[in-house]
Order: C-alpha cells, then sequence, then structure tokens
C-alpha cells in the first residue's frame, strides 16, 4: 500500500468544539484530543469520497473547481475543508498530505484564506494555489518557514523549519519530514505522522503510526485510540 495519509490540524480549537461543529454540519470523521491547543481531524471525504462533505461546504469552497484544479481528490477535499474550518473558527490550520515516501505535501490557510503552499516533488510550472502535478523529479517548491511559524505562533522555529522543508528528499523522507516539521510546530507526532481516517476504522495501523513517535508520557495506542473513537458516535451516522 505505501505511505499515503492526510490529515488536518486545527490550532485553538478543542475537540469538544469540533465534533460538536461536525455533528451539526453531518461530515464524517474521527477527531484527536486536543493537546498544547492543537487538534487533529480525520475525515472519511479524504479516503475517495469527496461527496462526503455536506453540500453547503461544497458550494462554499467551490470544491467541483478544486477538483479540476489539483487533479487529486485527497488534495482538494483537504483544501476545501482546511479553507472552511480556518475561517468558521478564526483560527490557524495545516492540511498534510502524503502521496508516497518522498512526497509531502501541505496546505496552510488562515481565516478562511491560503497563507502557503509547499510540494517535495513537483513539477517546473507547479506555484502555491495552482495546479498540482508530482512527476517525481525531485525539486522542491513552496514552503514559507517564517509564514508558517508566525500561523501557529513559533516564530523562534522559523531557521529550523527553512532546514526541514528544504532538505534534499534524498535524504529525508516524506515522514521523517513531516515528523520533524511537527516538532517544530510543536504539534505531538504521535496523532498526526502516518494517522488519517482508516487508521481510526482499523484499515490502516493505527497502533504502528501512533507508538513510532509517541513519548512515555503519552497514553498507550489502545487508550489513544479509544479516545479518539470516542467522537464517532457524535459525529455522521454513515459511520455507525
Amino acid at each position: 500500500m505505501g505511505t499515503r495519509y492526510s490529515n488536518i490540524t486545527l490550532q485553538g480549537v478543542s475537540q469538544s468544539e469540533l465534533v460538536a461543529y461536525l455533528s451539526d454540519t453531518g461530515l464524517d470523521a474521527y477527531v484527536s484530543p486536543t493537546i498544547d491547543r492543537y487538534t487533529v481531524l480525520y475525515d472519511v471525504a479524504s479516503t475517495g469520497y469527496p461527496e462526503a462533505i455536506p453540500l453547503s461546504i461544497q458550494r462554499e469552497e467551490n470544491l467541483q473547481d478544486l477538483l479540476c484544479q489539483y487533479k487529486d481528490g485527497q488534495k482538494a477535499v483537504a483544501i476545501c475543508l482546511s479553507s472552511h474550518l480556518s475561517k468558521k473558527f478564526s483560527c490557524s490550520v495545516l492540511a498534510v498530505c502524503a502521496t508516497s515516501s518522498l512526497t509531502l505535501w501541505y496546505h496552510l490557510s488562515q481565516n478562511g484564506l491560503m497563507l502557503d503552499e509547499y510540494l517535495t516533488e513537483a513539477d517546473r510550472h507547479w506555484k502555491p494555489g495552482r495546479m498540482l502535478n508530482e512527476t517525481g523529479n525531485g525539486t522542491i517548491k513552496g514552503g514559507d518557514a517564517k509564514k508558517i511559524c508566525n500561523a501557529f505562533s513559533k516564530e523562534d522555529a522559523i531557521s529550523q523549519v527553512e532546514i526541514i522543508l528544504t532538505q534534499p528528499i534524498e535524504s529525508f523522507d516524506s515522514m521523517t519530514r513531516h515528523t520533524a516539521l511537527a516538532k517544530a510546530l510543536s504539534i505531538h507526532p504521535s496523532w498526526v505522522v502516518g494517522m488519517n481516517f482508516l487508521c481510526c476504522t482499523g484499515e490502516d495501523d493505527f497502533e504502528a503510526h501512533y507508538e513510532a513517535n509517541c513519548d512515555e508520557s503519552d497514553p498507550t495506542s489502545d487508550e489513544a485510540l479509544t479516545l479518539v473513537k470516542g467522537t464517532l458516535p457524535k459525529v455522521g451516522s454513515r459511520l455507525i
């Protein structure tokens, strides 16, 4: 199956706030506990079901245009949801997607607007906010360390993030890069690296991804999964 996952991290929005909103809108997703002001969303739409996004959000964020523009439903869904949620909660939102062991992409939005976009394997025509073509030629494009650090009030990490974003893919695979970026932004990597909706349903390996990055002080993988799955009954009925 290889490396393929995506999730969306919100700053300053609690698990209970996010679950309540998702329940009201009918968006099917699991939600992590809130740790250090970060909460992570694992949505079903990004697993190949863009139609699972409520129609009101699809229309508001022009999902059909995004699907045409990005040629990749996973990323189009991530942009649609992160833009909407950053606007709804007036916060910074980081959508991350890894599509191979070398390819890492992120989309940073704040208050409904894109601040930054990043891709480790892009063709010469790629620009942030433009059509996404992955060619496997190893060209890193986008990624503004100052913008992403300012968005999450981590100005002291700008130099560190700059190094992380510019490391050549030959020496920095997608999950290693994501782990380093998460740590630099004070996002617990155990909740984001390798994690997606399928990990929560048992179709992917929650335990392996979580334990690869958890600390001794963190909940066990069983406890962590229980905390996430506890959001399920409060969210959309299609998951039950």
